[in-house]
């Protein structure tokens, strides 16, 4: 019996002290056939920090300076980040700190967990910095007569309405959105890849899932969600899940947090 226990606690330790501390850098290609001028334009995302317990104000401003070095050119955060009234108001400066490290500046879109937390300080917070906080909405950028178009969707607080919520969310945030843009996507829920193809998005970043927190071979194994970790492709249309670089629980196994770069080819 004590010999069958041992691999088991050796997994938890390494999950908790090893894995779910030890954040990946995952970069991916993304084919855009009217990329333009925005040809190269690298954009990182960070998701599901849960900032609290399990991922601290260092930690957070280690993660912010890894992602600066690499110098994309926009951050998109999508959500879950702020995850302690506690620290909330000093994570969201620190962030806000960082928003000339990237060019054409810092996009966020809000997570179920904030709705969790005292929201209106959150917002009181965020409007203190320079971060774009997209709800239903989008921001056009310009690079010559070529256009991207960043666009964030909220997240939706009723499961039972959440596919009709999240068809009127995207409507809303694609109002006024160039056809011939370059599209970028922010959304908390990887649902939303769905909407996304249905829209013609070039690229939806989303998270949510943690990846499953718990995989064997790249594989979830307990999926839960349509769409739970890595890259899908529909009609040359890209949706991306990320495995979050926080933790729902202490620890991670077959499941590494990850921050991302994404480059428009």
């Amino acid at each position: 019996m004590k010999s069958a226990l041992v691999p088991i606690e050796g997994m938890v330790l390494y999950g908790s002290l090893i894995e779910k501390n030890d954040v990946v850098l995952n970069k991916y290609d993304i084919k855009v056939h009217n990329a333009g001028a925005w040809k190269d334009i690298k954009i990182a995302q960070l998701t599901d920090v849960h900032i609290g317990s399990y991922f601290s104000i260092d930690k957070l401003r280690v993660t912010m300076d890894r992602l600066a070095a690499l110098n994309p050119d926009i951050l998109a955060v999508t959500g879950d980040i702020f995850d302690d009234d506690k620290i909330n108001a000093e994570a969201i400066a620190l962030i806000g700190q960082y928003c000339g490290k990237f060019r054409y500046g810092i996009y966020y879109c809000w997570g179920n967990h904030e709705y969790m937390r005292n929201m209106t300080a959150i917002k009181k917070n965020l409007a203190k910095t320079d971060i774009h906080v997209l709800t239903n909405e989008s921001i056009i950028i310009n690079r010559g007569d070529d256009k991207l178009s960043v666009i964030g969707v909220d997240y939706p607080q009723d499961r039972e309405r959440f596919a009709m919520l999240g068809e009127t969310y995207m409507k809303n945030a694609l109002n006024g959105v160039p056809s011939d843009s370059v599209k970028i996507l922010l959304a908390h829920h990887s649902d939303f890849i769905d909407n996304a193809f249905a829209n013609h998005i070039d690229l939806a970043l989303t998270g949510h899932t943690h990846g499953g927190q718990l995989g064997i071979f790249g594989h979830p194994l307990f999926p839960g969600f349509k769409y739970v970790r890595g890259m899908f492709i529909q009609d040359s249309c890209y949706g991306y899940v990320s495995t979050g670089a926080g933790s729902w629980f202490p620890f991670r196994i077959g499941c590494p947090p990850e921050i991302t770069i994404f480059t428009l080819v």
